[in-house]
């Protein structure tokens, strides 16, 4: 007989998304919020995104309860939020919707997203300036009626459009912080 030692899924979630930020001619605020509702710190390192970018965890750790961000312009990023975040390889999210899928380095899927620009989705992160937030069941977590635009307003943009998102804080719905109830097994 063998040993096998068991595999421990990371306690990480997709938890909002700004896939068309209002912006003309570059997505450079494009971003997405991960989010470990678990107990412990998670070693990042070697997870990556296999669907939506292309992006590879580098030697970091989340601890219990905190958000990590991950984006298509750092710099940008954090000039409008004032927030760091890890900046990806490749063009980044579609306008029109896809799937993102985050994963371990041998693969297995820790979590995806299959997002829309079409209803049912919220329709207000369809470059109106809001972006996507998870506030929902986890078991639903593809169900477009557990994702809300965001109610945040965080400033206006150079060119006069409204920005809303709550990057590295937990969802908002009306008028309250919700936290993402999720329970590891």
């Amino acid at each position: 007989f063998s040993i096998v030692k068991s595999l421990e899924i990371p306690t990480v979630i997709i938890s909002e998304i700004m896939y068309n930020p209002p912006e003309k001619k570059e997505d450079s605020l494009e971003y997405i919020e991960l989010y470990n509702f678990g107990d412990r710190k998670v070693n990042m390192k070697g997870l990556c995104f296999s669907e939506g970018i292309d992006f590879v965890f580098p030697d970091t750790s989340m601890e219990a309860g905190t958000y990590l961000l991950v984006s298509g312009n750092a710099k940008s990023f954090y000039s409008t939020f004032e927030i760091n975040s890890f900046e990806w390889n490749d063009s980044g999210l579609k306008n029109s919707g896809e799937k993102i899928e985050l994963r371990t380095s041998n693969g297995i899927l820790i979590d995806y997203l299959a997002y829309s620009d079409n209803l049912p989705w919220d329709t207000l992160a369809d470059g109106y300036g809001h972006s996507l937030e998870f506030c929902g069941n986890p078991g639903n977590k593809n169900n477009p009626g557990e994702w809300t635009a965001s109610q945040i307003f965080l400033r206006t943009s150079l060119v006069g459009d409204s920005i809303y998102g709550s990057p590295g804080r937990a969802c908002y719905l009306s008028g309250s912080l919700k936290k993402t109830s999720i329970k590891h097994d």
